[in-house]
């Protein structure tokens, strides 16, 4: 196409989807009002959802008839249909009418969104096309983008906690209604990560017995009995200590196997351990907590949302994640989903936490003193964590980079399982739910001193 061809197909591109974008305003803001600016949210969720349609159709088909209007669809109509732009000058703008609560809403709710709706229908293009493979250009941007989240996750909690904070304090009105959303976004999280188990393959678990022995030895037996020693005895509120029992007595399934490829562990032995660490976590759970908190908590806390909650956001979830995953051995569009799946567990936690924080910040702010105390607790089990993965390495003659991975799998904690969990404890019990997400966030960011301490001077290279 010529260069004169190519600038009027942008012209022309550009002047339809204006149109039509001003078309969508006015019918938006007919239909639900000018209160909170609907008619961009729409523009610009219907043009993610048409980027991330043509970038899957042309990252497969690079030199086909559709490439020919790319300047037209891309640069044109695309770029004149959607309005980043304007969704800066309209939370400005928000700010300025002395509605920053709204403001703080049409913020987090639209990055999401944007991002989702373009995986979502990029990972849809791939599942109706049966025979295609995985595009490389695409599949390449999707993992440097997972890659770059998780690498970053960190600070991308702790600004969404804030926002949230932000919003129960500024707008307590519109941080309320949050909590409805909590539960379906909670399932889906879980959805999304437990799919990234390979739940199949739990024979693999035990090709390595020592390792195994190893891994199964610290996260139910050794860390367990830590916790009796020394946190049982400490002066926390029964909520409080629930909350630091919950979190810490169950490992990671997930971003542990992250964590231990970045901190040079063996990776292949961390996906094969993680089906049968999630499997025994699920029957030694309740035991644990039996043990440690006694019968008279069972009954003040077992309720029927708490079984719901068990059954709606952990089994079934993880049910749906093996059959989904038994599917994908058999079709190739299956798989592909999965592949993109992972992507999700980042963005969707960031909204889960800042939910959790804009609907429990009083609950926050009442505990600024315990959370104190409890940061103390999470850091020195981190410590323990990583000198119990070399005590057990030496001990069970294991390789350095296996050490490693027991380091990191004792480490990290599943504080995505335990959420649910704790929210449905009785209003007196809350506490615990800001006890779970500020682990995960010491967590983080102890894991990023971790990644340099372990390789380079705990477990070095013989």
């Amino acid at each position: 196409m010529s260069a004169w061809k190519a600038y009027l197909a942008v012209g022309v591109g550009s002047g339809v989807g204006s149109a039509l974008r001003y078309g969508v305003s006015l019918l938006s803001q007919a239909a639900l009002g000018g209160y909170f600016p609907w008619g961009t949210l729409i523009v610009n969720v219907l043009g993610s959802c048409l980027i991330g349609w043509l970038a899957a159709t042309l990252s497969r088909s690079p030199h086909s008839q559709l490439a020919r209007f790319q300047p037209l669809l891309v640069a044109g109509f695309c770029g004149g249909f959607t309005t980043f732009s304007l969704f800066s000058l309209e939370t400005l703008h928000l700010v300025q009418l002395g509605r920053p609560g709204i403001a703080l809403v049409y913020i987090v709710v639209s990055l999401p969104l944007w991002l989702g709706a373009a995986v979502v229908v990029s990972a849809w293009r791939f599942f109706v096309s049966k025979t295609a493979p995985i595009a490389k250009p695409l599949a390449t941007g999707c993992a440097s983008m997972r890659d770059q989240m998780e690498k970053h996750q960190s600070w991308l909690y702790l600004i969404f906690i804030g926002l949230g904070l932000t919003l129960g304090i500024r707008a307590p009105q519109f941080a309320e209604p949050l909590a409805h959303f909590l539960w379906p976004l909670l399932a889906v999280l879980l959805y999304a990560t437990f799919t990234q188990i390979p739940l199949l393959h739990i024979a693999r678990s035990f090709a390595d017995t020592r390792f195994m022995a190893a891994l199964m030895v610290g996260n139910f037996i050794a860390i367990p009995a830590f916790l009796a020693l020394t946190v049982i005895w400490l002066p926390l509120s029964p909520a409080v200590l629930a909350g630091v029992l919950l979190v810490l007595l169950v490992p990671c399934t997930d971003w542990f196997i992250t964590f231990t490829h970045l901190g040079k562990g063996d990776s292949a032995r961390a996906v094969a351990a993680a089906p049968l660490l999630l499997l025994v976590q699920l029957v030694a759970l309740p035991i644990y907590l039996w043990l440690f908190l006694g019968s008279e908590w069972f009954q003040l806390t077992l309720s029927k949302e708490l079984l719901s909650a068990f059954a709606g956001l952990i089994l079934t979830p993880l049910a749906l994640a093996w059959l989904t995953e038994y599917i994908a051995q058999r079709h190739k569009a299956v798989k592909r989903t999965v592949y993109y799946l992972g992507i999700l567990p980042v963005p969707l936690l960031a909204l889960v936490v800042f939910m959790i924080a804009a609907s429990q910040v009083n609950t926050v702010f009442g505990l600024s003193q315990v959370l104190v105390q409890v940061v103390f607790i999470f850091i020195g089990f981190l410590l323990f964590a990583a000198l119990l993965g070399k005590g057990l390495g030496k001990l069970f003659k294991l390789p350095t980079a296996s050490a490693r991975t027991l380091a990191f799998s004792f480490g990290t904690r599943n504080s995505f399982m335990m959420l649910p969990i704790a929210l449905t404890l009785p209003s007196a019990w809350q506490a615990a739910v800001v006890v779970v997400v500020f682990q995960s966030l010491v967590e983080l960011f102890g894991m990023v001193t971790l990644l340099r301490w372990v390789p380079n001077k705990l477990l070095p290279d013989p």
